[in-house]
């Protein structure tokens, strides 16, 4: 075997175990994690999330949380210069919520750490609530309810890809495994 090959072979990871760099000071309980840090001055951050699925926010009143000692600013949409939409494919994405309630996970409001969770609490929200949807095929029907209202319909992007031959490519394969699969929801951050 040349010795370029003999380097090739040793380079490769699969059935191999491979180190995590982290490893070893996660489990003795010394990494560092952004929660471990402190500075001075800092202030904390905590959200407020939607209480329902779906819908619209009719009023939000921030004078409860407000007076809970040691909150310094609670972050509303209005707070959000230039663009309030971000998003990958579309901006149908509001890192802070004015009135539409997409989805359970919207965040309301944001401020200041142990006053900041009281405080998130104290956030009154009257909202209006709508049916959530929550079928791929209830939100394609023509009379249904718009994600995003404004939006033309509730599909954001069409892509259509062909890749190869599958009749072929199905015709050389010894196994062929077909089923349904579902991806959980991911965040960034």
């Amino acid at each position: 075997m040349a010795a370029e090959e003999k380097d090739v072979m040793e380079m490769q990871v699969v059935g191999h175990e491979v180190p995590r760099v982290d490893g070893l000071t996660k489990v003795k309980g010394s990494a560092v994690y952004g929660d471990d840090i402190v500075l001075k001055d800092m202030l904390y951050g905590v959200c407020r999330y939607a209480d329902i699925a779906a819908g619209r926010v009719e009023e939000i009143d921030l004078d409860a949380a407000l007076q809970v000692p040691g909150v310094v600013k609670i972050a509303t949409w209005r707070d959000v210069p230039g663009e309030s939409h971000i998003g990958v494919v579309m901006a149908d994405y509001p890192p802070l919520v004015n009135e539409n309630i997409a989805f359970l996970g919207d965040v309301i409001a944001a401020e200041s750490y142990e006053a900041a969770c009281q405080a998130a609490d104290k956030i009154s929200v009257r909202y209006t609530p709508f049916e959530p949807i929550t079928r791929v095929e209830d939100a394609l029907k023509s009379d249904a309810q718009l994600i995003h209202p404004g939006s033309a319909s509730n599909v954001i992007n069409h892509h259509h890809t062909i890749k190869g031959d599958i009749d072929a490519g199905f015709a050389a394969s010894s196994h062929i495994f077909e089923r349904e699969y579902e991806v959980g929801y991911q965040e960034h951050a």
